[in-house]
Order: C-alpha cells, then sequence, then structure tokens
C-alpha cells in the first residue's frame, strides 16, 4: 500500500467515523437518549470487532475489510470476528485472496441496481483447531446467477454453499 493509498483509506475512516458522530449530536441535540446509547453501543461493537480483526495478525485481509465499503458502491460488508488467539499470517494473503474472488464473482453477476448486504463471521470451528468462515449475501435479483458462479469458482478449502430466503451462505474452514 503506497502513502496515497493510506491517506485515501484514512480519508474514508475519518469521513465514517464524523458520520457516526453526527448522527450521535443529532440525537442528543433531539433529545433521543436511547437512540444516542445504541449508536454509542454500535459504534463499541464495530471498534471491538475491529481490535480482534487487528489481533489476527493478518494485515491484507485487515486493510481489505476495512476499505471494502469504500471500493464498491452497491455492495456493503460487515464483518464479526468471534475467534481468539489465532495467528492467520500464514494463510493472510491466501484468505484474502479467495475472499476477493468471492466478491468478483458477486459484482460479475449483478448489475449495480440492487444494494447487496454481505455479512462476513468467522468463527471458531469444534474440530482441528480450524476457523469457520461464514458469508451471508443478501440478494433477491441475481442469486441463482450468483450461486452457480461461486459454486463453479476454483475453492481453496472445502466448502459449502446453500440458499435461504434472504439470499446466499458461503461456509468454508480454513486451517
Amino acid at each position: 500500500m503506497n502513502e496515497e493509498q493510506v491517506v485515501k483509506l484514512l480519508q474514508h475512516y475519518r469521513h465514517d467515523l464524523m458520520n457516526h458522530l453526527q448522527l450521535i449530536q443529532g440525537y442528543l441535540s433531539m433529545g433521543k437518549l436511547e437512540k444516542v446509547e445504541s449508536k454509542v453501543q454500535s459504534c463499541f461493537n464495530h471498534y471491538e470487532n475491529e481490535r480482534k480483526l487487528m489481533s489476527l495478525n493478518a494485515p491484507s485481509l485487515s486493510i481489505w475489510l476495512i476499505e471494502f465499503n469504500s471500493r464498491y458502491e452497491y455492495l456493503r460488508l460487515e464483518y464479526n470476528i468471534h475467534v481468539q488467539n489465532r495467528n492467520l499470517s500464514q494463510i493472510d494473503i491466501i484468505l484474502k485472496n479467495h475472499l476477493e474472488n468471492i466478491i468478483s464473482c458477486i459484482v460479475e453477476e449483478s448489475d449495480g441496481t440492487e444494494l447487496i448486504e454481505i455479512l462476513l463471521q468467522l468463527n471458531e470451528a469444534e474440530e482441528n483447531n480450524n476457523a469457520n468462515v461464514f458469508l451471508r449475501i443478501k440478494t433477491k435479483a441475481h442469486k441463482e446467477e450468483i450461486k452457480r458462479k461461486l459454486k463453479s469458482m476454483n475453492w481453496e478449502y472445502e466448502q459449502n454453499i446453500s440458499e435461504n430466503n434472504e439470499g446466499i451462505v458461503c461456509q468454508f474452514l480454513i486451517p
């Protein structure tokens, strides 16, 4: 990442933070304390997730996730980290590239008319000290095309792709 990219990332990061603070200030000025509490809790949760992300020792994945929403106009990503004491440095770039390939499938099969919401969860797996990557891709318009494209993708890991009423669920284990 060069200096210009770092500055751009920091500008987007500051912009998002200012948006959150302006919402809180607006709720305070209207006396909506429950909304203030909810928004502050949401901010705490976001930064706690970010702290967990940084502790994975996966800088490429971390930067990719943090800048994701500023990169894609019609995609929104939320991530939740539910793993403890993991060092992903050995698979950092592989995992980031794999997730980029999944996003490329989504971008190729969507036409930009629908906001597609993506939830990424990184969970402790029950066996073999693996981590489970869970993606929920919330889409109505392009569900079949995206699912077909994902199933045809060259997967690094064993995966499971299914469909529900909101969209597509994709899961895979990482060592």
